[in-house]
């Protein structure tokens, strides 16, 4: 049963009930509340909503919400959506009992921000800040609240207090942490993960969705799809990458590369914080502060800094190795794909052998 309304110059519908729950008397009563509201000027739609968010808890609200963002955002990378939800999940765990209606910003910090702040991980704080506001923008659009809390934030932490992420490697600092990698009392498979992330060069999330098929051992190349750009990236696989690949091919259960204890024979990739956690385990980062821990996408940085150093390669081989296409169309036209294969070929097989030269020992059971 409905409403119909006319107020500010527009006619609207108000649901009253549904027959047979409400009685054909249950609904004049009602109707005549609804015009004795209309005439005081008071929007009965308005009103119903504004008892709803009252009501509405921020968990379901965000559930909705997460449904219809991922419609509008089918074609994002696999990585992004993934790394979305790992987001979500932690504001919904710290906020998702609230009312959306009583969230603050205080709140926002107290429960969810303050000790990423506090433990240097600025950053972090900074991605909840911005999903934060897209879903309470949301919010604001269907009228459930008045003001988007997540704002003022910035009066407690401001994007621009957070550090850019410019970790630097000497050769010496390097030999520091992958020696304390083939140290650490870790599963093996573990440690050749790592060093493969160092002599390829390749981001977290391309590592840990790298299947079987996408090696070419004949060939020698890795036909690394990248998840952030859509665009396939070939790898020469130098010596070392190869006798690596080899050992985890020859004990692997699952299609991926990498597979956690808990994933053997399941066929899914790692999660997006398995390397982060590997890392922040290791000696050589728990005696850092936050921002001079290493990351795993700091190794991209390594292999480009410490490549551009040794003055050995033009620099649109070395970004070419990272997958950071440089050329001109006229220049992808042109040349000759395998010309291309082998000034990559030399990058990569110079710094695995540099890596080769900064462990003092390598003592790696067999893989588990």
């Amino acid at each position: 049963m409905l409403f119909r309304s006319y107020l500010d110059s527009k006619f609207s519908w108000v649901t009253l009930g549904k027959h047979p729950l409400m009685t054909v008397h249950d609904a004049v009563a009602t109707a005549h509340n609804m015009q004795a509201k209309r005439n005081a000027g008071i929007n009965p739609n308005k009103e119903k909503l504004e008892l709803i968010a009252k009501n509405i808890q921020f968990r379901t609200f965000v559930n909705e919400y997460i449904s219809i963002d991922n419609k509008v955002n089918n074609n994002y990378a696999k990585s992004t959506k993934e790394y979305s939800k790992y987001i979500i999940n932690i504001i919904l765990n710290k906020l998702g009992d609230y009312r959306i209606n009583d969230i603050t910003s205080n709140i926002i910090f107290e429960k969810l921000i303050k000790d990423y702040i506090n433990e240097n991980k600025l950053a972090m704080a900074n991605r909840f800040r911005i999903k934060l506001k897209q879903i309470f923008d949301s919010a604001l659009k269907k009228e459930l609240i008045t003001k988007n809390p997540a704002y003022s934030l910035d009066s407690y932490h401001k994007p621009k207090d957070s550090q850019n992420r410019n970790l630097h490697l000497t050769k010496e600092t390097l030999k520091e942490f992958i020696n304390d990698l083939y140290s650490a009392n870790i599963y093996p498979n573990i440690k050749y993960y790592i060093h493969l992330m160092i002599i390829l060069g390749v981001r977290k999330s391309e590592l840990t969705h790298t299947t079987w098929e996408m090696i070419d051992f004949e060939n020698k190349i890795f036909n690394n799809y990248q998840i952030k750009t859509k665009k396939l990236n070939k790898i020469p696989l130098s010596p070392q990458a190869l006798k690596i690949l080899s050992i985890l091919k020859r004990h692997s259960k699952s299609k991926y590369i990498v597979t956690g204890m808990n994933l053997i024979g399941k066929d899914k990739p790692v999660g997006h914080s398995y390397f982060n956690k590997v890392l922040d385990n290791l000696e050589f980062n728990k005696t850092r502060i936050r921002k001079d821990r290493i990351s795993p996408h700091d190794f991209r940085r390594v292999l480009s800094t410490l490549a551009n150093e040794s003055e050995l390669f033009a620099p649109i081989d070395i970004e070419m190795v990272l997958g950071h296409e440089t050329r001109s169309g006229v220049e992808k036209h042109y040349n000759n794909n395998a010309t291309y294969l082998n000034r990559k070929r030399e990058v990569l097989d110079w710094i695995a052998n540099l890596v080769d030269e900064l462990i003092i020992k390598i003592n790696v059971k067999d893989i588990k």
